[in-house]
This record gives structure tokens, sequence and C-alpha cells, in this order.
């Protein structure tokens, strides 16, 4: 795998910096410190998702893309649906990657996040969260529109934050106590769609 990776890194140029940094940044998931604010949370996910979709664009592009205003958006919005989708697996192992800031503003604490069973109480968090990811979802959609078409497959895997924010607007606080489970086949259907549509 190392082998295959490095042969992509040297045939598109990837910048070697990046990868560094989405490792240094990944080790926040080994241990059970609290995502403390949005800001430290887009960041995050800036470093370890924005990144792999403005290495992709790189790649279909053939150089390195000018604005990387798709990819940061792009990547944090998928990266707030991945926490909405397994938030429940986090909260089993002590992880609490929803900011402090807004369970705060809620009126939760990280250990009454771990601790309540009560869906309901989760309500005002998924609705937050789900609220923050549609945000950078709608405006990386407007900067992909931006982008020739052939290069707007680097953005496919877009589809499935739609899902998961519309899937988390029905579900609410129960994505908390039980995880998003979303098919395989339907979102290769989607993707497969939104290419289609280019």
């Amino acid at each position: 795998v190392a082998q295959a990776l490095l042969a992509v890194i040297e045939k598109h140029q990837l910048q070697i910096p990046a990868f560094d940094n989405l490792l240094e940044a990944r080790i926040f998931d080994l241990y059970n410190d609290p995502m403390p604010d949005r800001a430290t949370l887009e960041g995050y996910l800036g470093e370890t998702r924005s990144v792999l979709f403005q290495m992709g664009l790189q790649i279909v592009m053939g150089q390195e893309p000018e604005n990387g205003d798709a990819a940061g958006h792009a990547g944090v919005a998928l990266g707030v649906a991945n926490i909405l989708r397994h938030m429940a697996q986090h909260r089993v192992r002590s992880q609490v990657f929803v900011p402090v800031e807004i369970m705060n503003a809620v009126g939760l604490g990280t250990a009454q996040f771990l601790a309540i069973d009560d869906a309901s109480k989760f309500d005002p968090v998924i609705a937050a969260l789900t609220a923050l990811g549609r945000d950078h979802m709608e405006k990386a959609r407007e900067a992909v529109g931006s982008l020739e078409k052939p290069h707007r497959n680097a953005f496919l895997l877009l589809e499935i934050c739609k899902l998961v924010f519309d899937r988390a607007d029905k579900t609410g606080g129960k994505l908390a106590i039980e995880p998003l489970q979303i098919s395989s086949l339907n979102i290769q259907w989607r993707m497969l769609l939104a290419s289609l549509r280019g």
C-alpha cells in the first residue's frame, strides 16, 4: 500500500507536507480529549478530509488547483456527516468529536454527553451539527459548480453528505444512540447519478 501511495504522490506531484499534517492531525483520534470548539473541528477536518478532496482534484486536473474553497468546504461537510453517522460508536469509546462549545450552548457537558441515554436530549446537538454541515455543503457545491465538468467528479462524495443530513433531520437525537446505517448500494447509486448530472 505504501509503495502504491508513493507512486501516486510522485506521479501527480502531491505535497508531502500535506500527508505529514494529516497524520499529525489524526493523533487526536487516539485519545479521548474532547473537541474544544467549532474552529478546532473545522481545522481538524481541513487537515484530515479537505486535503483529500484537494489531492483528488489535483489528480483529475493534472495540476494543483488555484482555489481551495471547494475542497475546504467539502472536507468539513463530509467530516461532519461522518461524525453524525458514527456518533453512537464514538460515545461508546468515550470519544467526543462534537465541539464542547456546541454542547455547552445546548446545556450539555462532556460527561453528560457520554452518559445520558435519552435520545431527545441530543436533538439540539444533532440539529446544530447538521446545520454546520449543511452550511459547508452548500458552500462546497457553489464552489464545485464553478469547476469544469470533468473536474467535478472529485467531489462525488458530497452526495453522502446530503443523504446523512436529510436522515439526521428525520432521526434527530437517536443518532447518538444508534449508528446511522446507509447501504453501500445507496451511496454508489447516488454517486452515479451525480456523475451523470455533472
